[in-house]
């Protein structure tokens, strides 16, 4: 079961980084592209730096990763749905 959600999990992140990028060249061009990207990365790496911070502080105070597990995917759940408006 491990191996399988391993191989499954690898092909999923393997796609997910041509796939973005192609995604942004057809919907912005190429003459943005470097910029959407630049903009891209930025939200993702304040993301990287303020997710851990913010999961610390939940769990510090509630003693659960509950409550931690419960606001990430609120974010991404939200996230989602500005990528489905876009």
């Amino acid at each position: 079961m491990v191996l399988a959600f391993a191989l499954l999990h690898g092909f999923a992140w393997g796609v997910r980084g041509p796939l973005m990028g192609s995604i942004r060249a057809d919907y912005f061009g190429r003459r943005a592209f470097g910029v959407i990207m630049g903009i891209a990365n930025i939200f993702a790496m304040v993301g990287m730096i303020i997710g851990p911070l913010l999961v610390g502080v939940v769990v510090d105070r509630t003693d659960s990763y509950e409550g931690a597990f419960l606001l990430l995917a609120a974010l991404g759940a939200a996230a989602s749905s500005f990528f489905l408006l876009a």
